[in-house]
């Protein structure tokens, strides 16, 4: 055995002996000298200490161990397993319990490290808890960038590594470095040439990736024209998703939110994916971002936007959602919703979700697809639950997939997806029947292009009763008739004529003329007819201060429009007027039934004097309140 070396100085020695993760990476040092018995200078580098720098779960399995070692007689140890041997370099790697140890045998460490390929994997891990980096791994994890030295050298003597480049910059969404990539570049006609067992390593390891990395990873190279005729069978797919990356990323919208959180991850989800990948209308725009709301908020305040209380929105103005954790904005009059989630993690996320066509997610910074396997799926319209097993406690999940089924053609249903909703629909039936305020859900796939798939599946199960009370409230509306939603500056005197007037006939005697003063509202929501106004509604901020319809049903469908735009509304109702607790009740609101839940819903209210707030408990057993110098007027509190 030859003459133990040491250390090289480096120039970059950190301590990290208290960075979570480490510890349990210095616990292998342990493992290794207990089954190999091996007393000389140990050393652990590679993708694990990356990975923990990072703060990122590693998907690696294996630890890169270099010392003097002799390879031949760990081989014969008991408790080991070889998985292959290559002793020509040096290199050992088994498995211990499961896990895979790399065996790199060397007497001079920085050497051998230097014939490897990407500087991030050259970082030493000592073991007493000490970075050392030869090379400039640390500076590149800081710089988040995929950087190879000598690369143009090694690129040619090992085409191959091209592979590995583009693999690590696709998987941990890093940049490749400039002369890098522009080696890589130069060279990438010498792949095919690689020798025939590295190129066969290096394409294994790629197609034994999940199939969202493979897709990431073939995506980048397609970028920068590698190809691989191992990878043909993904071209198409590569293409298409390629497509719609550019297509979003040239999206003016996208670049504007771009600008506002140009250091936070950020991203775009939802509906306004699945339409670019259908080349379908886009409603409007939601994005997660890597922020808490307090900052998001103070990010929008430090670039010139305002607070308002009104759900209909000016440019520069924004509207804050606590409950949801979402700030709305609005440009060029598409209203953006941005999602506060720190942390956000996208499987947790996916597995939380609903179903296949709302899962997509673009990083608006690296303008890729997180999860471009999920791009084919959606453009081929191949539905599925993203967690079916969690319909049994939340039934709701195959009303999701039937809303979808009424407002889009052609979508594919596999044996076991038809299934699964199926025998979701007696929960999701006994769930409309024992909550009855939710079967405005239901009206979403009503009155649909496609509904009668949806009232299919009702009919089968006996349950037309809920379909034709949703059509009821559906289609009380006429087609000439138009919906609007706007700030009360921006409504024609005549357009307030007709509200006032719309508002007479319903309250009768108590129409109160103070409460129409439309300058005291934030924004207010109409359906508009032929010379009549047939459904009203006057909002402060997020509170329902004044509503009014022709007839129940049509109030009751305007409600629900009025909800999808904002789920989080709350209202206050006379004790007396059963029929409007009725309707408010059958749309989804609920009714605070203690002293507490009224108190946090009044305190929505901006400058409410709740000192002066009293309670009484009715002989029903309801808690309504009332304001001191108003005692005849008592009130249920109201929340959506």
């Amino acid at each position: 055995m030859a003459e133990e070396f040491k250390p090289i100085p480096a120039p970059e020695i950190v301590d990290v002996r208290f960075v979570p993760g480490i510890h349990g990476l210095l616990q292998k040092y342990e493992k290794v000298r207990g089954i190999t018995s091996y007393s000389g200078q140990l050393y652990l580098s590679g993708g694990r200490i990356r990975d923990v720098l990072l703060k990122r779960s590693s998907s690696l399995s294996d630890y890169d161990f270099w010392g003097d070692f002799d390879l031949n007689s760990i081989k014969d140890l008991p408790g080991i397993e070889t998985v292959e041997h290559w002793p020509e370099i040096g290199v050992l790697k088994t498995r211990v319990d499961g896990e895979i140890f790399e065996f790199i045998a060397t007497t001079d460490v920085k050497k051998t490290l230097g014939g490897n390929d990407i500087t991030s994997s050259t970082i030493i891990l000592t073991e007493d808890g000490q970075l050392e980096d030869f090379f400039g791994g640390l500076e590149s994890i800081r710089r988040k960038e995929i950087r190879v030295n000598e690369a143009l050298t090694k690129f040619k003597t090992d085409p191959s590594q091209i592979l590995r480049t583009f693999k690590f910059a696709a998987l941990l969404g890093f940049s490749i470095e400039e002369n890098t990539l522009k080696a890589a570049l130069k060279t990438k006609e010498l792949i095919p040439l690689s020798k025939e067992s590295d190129l066969e390593y290096e394409v294994k390891n790629i197609l034994s990736s999940q199939e969202r990395d493979v897709k990431r990873i073939l995506n980048l190279m397609q970028r920068h024209g590698v190809y691989v005729s191992e990878f043909k069978d993904y071209r198409e797919d590569i293409n298409r998703c390629i497509s719609v990356e550019d297509e979003i990323a040239q999206e003016p919208l996208v670049a504007e939110v771009e600008k506002l959180f140009p250091e936070n991850e950020l991203r775009l989800v939802g509906g306004a994916v699945r339409e670019y990948i259908w080349g379908g209308k886009i409603d409007d725009f939601d994005f997660i971002v890597d922020e808490s709301l307090d900052s998001a908020i103070g990010i929008l305040v430090n670039s010139g936007y305002t607070e308002s209380t009104s759900l209909v929105l000016n440019s520069n103005e924004y509207y804050v959602n606590k409950e949801r954790h979402v700030v709305s904005i609005a440009i060029n009059g598409m209203d953006v919703d941005i999602a506060c989630q720190p942390k956000y993690e996208i499987d947790k996320a996916i597995a939380g979700g609903d179903i296949s066509f709302s899962c997509g997610v673009y990083d608006v910074h690296r303008r890729v697809f997180e999860n471009p396997e999920i791009v084919p799926i959606i453009l081929s319209k191949d539905l599925y639950f993203c967690n079916p097993d969690r319909i049994k406690d939340d039934p709701i999940l195959v009303l999701s997939a039937l809303k979808q089924l009424s407002r889009v053609s052609d979508i594919k249903l596999s044996p076991q997806v038809l299934k699964t909703i199926t025998e979701g629909m007696p929960l999701l039936i006994r769930y409309l029947r024992d909550n009855p305020d939710k079967g405005y859900k239901l009206d979403l796939a009503s009155c649909n292009t496609y509904s009668e798939i949806v009232y299919e599946f009702f009919r089968n199960c006996g349950a037309s009763d809920l379909i034709n009370d949703s059509i009821r409230r559906r289609s009380s509306r006429s087609s000439d008739e138009t919906c609007v939603f706007a700030n009360p500056e921006d409504i024609s005197p005549k357009d307030q004529e007709l509200i006032t007037r719309l508002a007479k006939r319903m309250f009768g005697k108590s129409f109160s003329p103070e409460k129409f003063g439309f300058e005291t509202y934030s924004s207010v929501f109409y359906v508009l007819g032929k010379d009549l106004v047939t459904t009203m509604c006057l909002m402060r901020g997020t509170r329902i201060y004044c509503s009014a319809g022709a007839n129940r049903d049509k109030l009751e469908g305007f409600l629900v429009d009025v909800l999808e735009r904002n789920p989080n509304l709350w209202c206050t109702i006379n004790t007396k007027s059963d029929k409007m607790q009725k309707i408010y009740e059958g749309v989804g609101f609920k009714r605070a039934n203690s002293i507490e839940e009224i108190k946090e819903i009044l305190k929505r209210q901006k400058g409410k004097d709740m000192e002066k707030v009293r309670y009484e408990t009715l002989e029903n057993g309801s808690i309504c309140y009332f304001d001191e110098d108003k005692p005849d007027y008592k009130q249920f509190a109201y929340s959506h």
